[in-house]
């Protein structure tokens, strides 16, 4: 997860900070096919969710939170698993909710 943010979070500041003829496409490619093969991985084999939750699945439901923030609807098609995952984080862990970027 902590790689995950690291790219997306890369990518925002990419945008943020340089004139937009100074942004480079391909290097933002790189980062969000990063992003994406991360993903898919853990769409396959999403993180199981026991009663006491640990620090990497907190991380994941962060950035999760964080990429349905910044890349709304980008993201999401395709990995219905993991979507899910991400509903039930916070059926099970209401209390976490306001930790979770919106």
């Amino acid at each position: 997860a902590d790689g995950i943010c690291d790219c997306a979070l890369s990518m925002v500041y990419e945008r943020r900070t340089r004139p937009e003829e100074m942004v480079y496409q391909p290097w933002l490619d790189r980062q969000w096919a990063k992003i994406t093969t991360a993903l898919d991985l853990l769409n396959a084999n999403p993180p199981k969710l026991p009663k006491k939750i640990t620090a990497g699945q907190m991380a994941l439901r962060a950035t999760l939170g964080y990429l349905a923030l910044r890349f709304a609807g980008k993201w999401e098609k395709g990995r219905g698993r993991l979507t899910r995952w991400a509903a039930r984080f916070d059926e099970k862990f209401p209390d976490l909710k306001p930790a979770v970027p919106a």
